[in-house]
């Protein structure tokens, strides 16, 4: 695994924008970085696959565990959410997508650092806009990116004749990334509607778009336990099929974390992780059960503390072993590994100079041979 530095393409930008990904500079800086690419080894991408795949497994038995002794509790979850959850895995509601995130060097085992499962990002860097850079710059290299592929082949089994898709408006990457995913569901071959999450109306018996049409599948990206005061009876009451199922709410928990050291002690993928801070006698990561981006994360090493702040500071927090990401020419760098259908389908990695990533770290197309 190397970092190479290279030349960006002529109008970068114009073409990002031409295939819909429009978030590509933030605060006047690229989110999207083409002055640098990282490079794997074929075998290095076997493994990551193979990580993502072990994972995958582990995180189900975790669920199962949870809803089989009834330790929502630990995970801070609300308790009249819990038959909901309960109902979603009796009724083998699928999962359809999620991002694991991993410590990787190319030398050492992946580490898993979290699981986003229920409204993963970087989705649309990790599949057009990586594809688009790998076919103008290293047409005779090779990407692990199957990601559009599988989003098409994930809809078909799903089977679901129209699907609302529904965010923030104000959430400007969820809100460009819609579009994207409603060509995937209409190349699988059914009806798409893009809405606002915050326009959806009630009728007593159904949910119902801002055209007063009943909304029998929905696309969420907008988190479980956001809709913790707002809809959980409706939903449970209605039967409407829901994008990711409620039992998602247990592996969007950073409290997975903990559970899966509980459950596989010492396995080479994982690091130790508790609910109690004195129970780790090294450097910790300090993490909220319910955050997202890096927000109100801690970071203790060597070189002291790294705290970033944030919207989830009255949360639960756990506690994981500090395991500094990989650093390359003074970036440290994440591997998110996708996983659709719970199939490994993709990687994205992301930089940035802190050990902490956040929402504004920037993305970095690979290639490997």
């Amino acid at each position: 695994m190397e970092r190479l530095r290279i030349n960006p393409r002529k109008n970068w930008k114009t073409q990002l924008e031409s295939i819909g990904f429009h978030f590509h500079t933030i605060n006047n800086n690229a989110y999207w970085n083409e002055g640098a690419c990282y490079y794997f080894k074929k075998n290095e991408i076997d493994q990551l696959k193979a990580a993502s795949v072990e994972m995958e497994k582990l995180c189900l038995e975790v669920v199962d565990y949870v809803i089989r002794h009834a330790c929502y509790e630990r995970l801070d979850i609300t308790e009249h959410a819990w038959p909901l959850i309960e109902s979603s895995w009796k009724n083998e509601e699928k999962a359809f997508y999620g991002r694991f995130d991993f410590s990787y060097d190319g030398v050492h085992p992946p580490k898993l650092l979290e699981y986003n499962a229920d409204t993963p990002v970087c989705l649309l860097e990790a599949s057009l806009v990586q594809d688009q850079w790998i076919r103008d710059v290293q047409p005779q290299s090779n990407q692990f990116n199957a990601v559009h592929d599988q989003l098409v082949r994930m809809w078909k089994s799903l089977g679901f004749k129209k699907i609302h898709l529904a965010t923030l408006k104000m959430y400007n990457e969820g809100w460009f990334l819609l579009p994207y995913l409603a060509k995937t569901i209409e190349q699988a071959g059914f009806e798409t509607k893009i809405i606002e999450m915050n326009k959806i109306m009630w009728n007593d018996t159904h949910f119902l778009d801002h055209d007063h049409e009943v909304i029998n599948t929905l696309y969420k990206l907008y988190p479980w336990e956001w809709m913790l005061y707002e809809a959980y009876d409706r939903i449970l009451q209605t039967g409407i099929n829901v994008i990711e199922p409620a039992w998602k709410m247990i592996l969007s928990n950073k409290g997975l974390l903990v559970l899966l050291w509980e459950l596989f002690p010492n396995h080479p993928n994982l690091l130790p992780a508790y609910f109690e801070v004195d129970r780790l006698n090294c450097h910790y990561v300090k993490k909220p059960l319910f955050g997202r981006e890096g927000d109100n994360i801690s970071l203790s090493y060597d070189q002291g503390t790294i705290a970033n702040g944030g919207q989830y500071v009255k949360n639960k927090f756990m506690y994981q072993q500090t395991h500094l990401l990989p650093n390359f020419d003074g970036y440290y760098s994440v591997i998110g590994s996708w996983m659709i259908g719970g199939e490994p389908s993709g990687v994205i990695v992301r930089e940035d100079l802190s050990p902490i990533t956040t929402a504004f770290s920037p993305a970095v197309p690979h290639f490997f041979d």
